[in-house]
């Protein structure tokens, strides 16, 4: 999950991520592109809203079963409020632990 910050009209949306391997085959040590996406287009007025609406998000990705990647936490990023709000970020996942790397 991501929660991404309008610096232009101070909201905060909440967004997820979702795997998008490199190409070439997969490897032990290779480690996982994800793309944010699905970023809450109203946002809300304060980030404690928007943190409680990322939790619930969470919450039916893990709990619909959608792959779990989907769920890890990032942070934030900021954003100028201008075009499409975008994060891509390689993680390492080793059960249920997600390290990001870049």
């Amino acid at each position: 999950m991501l929660l991404i910050h309008n610096a232009k009209l101070n909201r905060w949306h909440p967004a997820y991520y979702t795997e998008s391997p490199l190409p070439g085959p997969p490897a032990p040590n290779k480690p996982v592109r994800h793309k944010s996406g699905g970023h809450h287009t109203e946002g809300f007025e304060t980030r404690e809203a928007a943190l409680a609406r990322m939790n619930i998000n969470a919450k039916q990705i893990v709990d619909g079963g959608f792959a779990p990647s989907c769920a890890i936490c990032a942070g934030y990023l900021e954003w100028d409020g201008e075009g499409i709000p975008a994060d891509v970020a390689f993680f390492k996942i080793e059960g249920a632990v997600a390290t990001r790397l870049m």
